[in-house]
């Protein structure tokens, strides 16, 4: 029979192996970037709404930001032109409009502000459907 110290230390070293291999794969998911499935800001904006698929910028570059913490980013797509839909959930949540423009008929930015920081807010027209962008600092 193995020693009781033995078992510990196995248990442990396997543990340790699946959160690497767990840690891994999120960085190489389309999703990466979502740290709350579901929620909208990592919950700070409220719920995802069911029409709205997450996903993450494909840049390597923005990859390696997320994962050294040095920005935060999350996307979502959705079918038609709905560009205020998620910012006016940050209203909503306590985040205060800054300034919002429609830079051309597809292209609309918002920059939301709460005591944590602010949040850029970008949503652009991609044929038929609207994908929404939002980047701050962690």
């Amino acid at each position: 029979m193995p020693h009781p110290a033995f078992l510990i230390l196995s248990l442990l070293a396997l543990v340790g192996a699946g959160t690497y291999v767990a840690t891994e794969l999120r960085w190489r998911s389309p999703t990466y970037c979502i740290e709350r499935r579901g929620q909208v800001w990592n919950g700070e904006a409220g719920a995802l709404p069911t029409d709205y698929r997450p996903q993450c910028p494909a840049s390597s570059s923005y990859r390696a930001e997320v994962r050294r913490g040095d920005t935060r980013v999350e996307q979502y797509v959705t079918s038609g032109w709905h560009p205020e839909a998620l910012a006016e959930q940050f209203k909503a949540q306590g985040f205060r409009e800054l300034d919002a423009e429609l830079i051309t008929p597809g292209l609309y930015e918002v920059i939301l502000e709460k005591s944590n920081g602010k949040v850029y807010y970008l949503a652009a027209r991609q044929g038929d459907v609207t994908e929404i962008t939002i980047n701050g600092q962690r």
